[in-house]
């Protein structure tokens, strides 16, 4: 399969977060990111350069499910978001090799 050099343009948040449960962004040209999660958890895909490339919203039961398990585990939402999405990069580069 031919790989993409970018995420597709979306018209809303939900749109992308369809289109991210449904394709791999293994598909996608390797760019150096990294992540970071905003108070109001917010999903925030930034460049090399710390600029933002993308901002994903997470759906309100979401968010409330995700804070009541980082305060279950005595973690902030942030760290534990980070730990996750860490977790699945490595599972998908190593399912890639």
């Amino acid at each position: 399969m031919p790989k993409r050099k970018s995420l597709p343009e979306f018209q809303s948040y939900e749109e992308a977060s369809e289109w991210l449960d449904t394709h791999s962004t293994a598909d996608l040209y390797a760019k150096s990111v990294k992540f970071s999660i905003a108070p109001n958890l917010k999903v925030i895909i930034v460049d090399a350069k710390d600029r933002p490339i993308e901002t994903l919203s997470l759906k309100k039961q979401m968010s409330r499910q995700i804070r009541h398990i980082a305060a279950r585990e005595g973690l902030s939402s942030r760290r534990l978001v980070e730990s996750w999405l860490k977790e699945k990069i490595r599972e998908r580069l190593r399912a890639s090799l």
